[in-house]
């Protein structure tokens, strides 16, 4: 049969292999959360590029199709005898250009809306990393603080199980001689 000594190494034992595994599952939990955030901050910031990629073949589109119709303009202006170059049919032409052009704007204020967003959003998921780390250290050295706390309070039941030693009183001692002379009470 095992005494309470033995009990509470196997207690300190068992104490000390779950508070080491506690520890490791806090980490690798971090390290988990730490990856997702930062493939998230990773495909944030590749969208925002692929969103002024967008825009910079949008805003060449609608310069292309301004352009056709402009020259269609003046196609079929002159094509009824009309002097592109001044008057209405200047101004139809001019108008035009005007469109295409507040078309380029709105779409370059957008696609720099979309794009700050995504670099923010990509900040925000970098800033998850850094703190699922700081989370995970935390996380390990709380469960090393409970597995010591758990190991004090096991250490404690055992001493409080042992018997006091036994300690007289002063009236229960008695005088006893000491070589060469006088008495002394114990």
């Amino acid at each position: 049969m095992c005494g309470p000594n033995e009990l509470a190494a196997g207690a300190a034992g068992q104490t000390l292999f779950g508070t080491l595994g506690a520890m490791n599952a806090a980490r690798q939990q971090a390290k988990y959360q730490t990856d997702i955030a930062t493939r998230n901050a990773e495909l944030a910031a590749a969208q925002a590029g692929i969103v002024g990629q967008v825009a910079t073949q949008q805003q060449a589109a609608i310069l292309d199709k301004a352009k056709q119709y402009t020259g269609a303009q003046r196609a079929a202006l002159s094509a009824n005898g009309l002097d592109t170059s001044a008057g209405s049919a200047a101004s139809v032409i001019s108008d035009t250009a005007y469109t295409a052009s507040k078309d380029i704007q709105a779409n370059r204020y957008n696609a720099d809306n979309q794009m700050w967003w995504m670099n923010e959003q990509a900040k925000d998921y970098r800033n998850l990393a850094d703190y699922a780390i700081k989370a995970g250290e935390n996380n390990a050295n709380a469960a090393l603080l409970n597995g010591i706390t758990s190991l004090s309070k096991s250490f404690a039941k055992v001493g409080s199980t042992k018997k006091s030693a036994y300690v007289p009183t002063a009236a229960e001692l008695k005088p006893f001689e000491i070589p060469g002379g006088s008495s002394k009470t114990r």
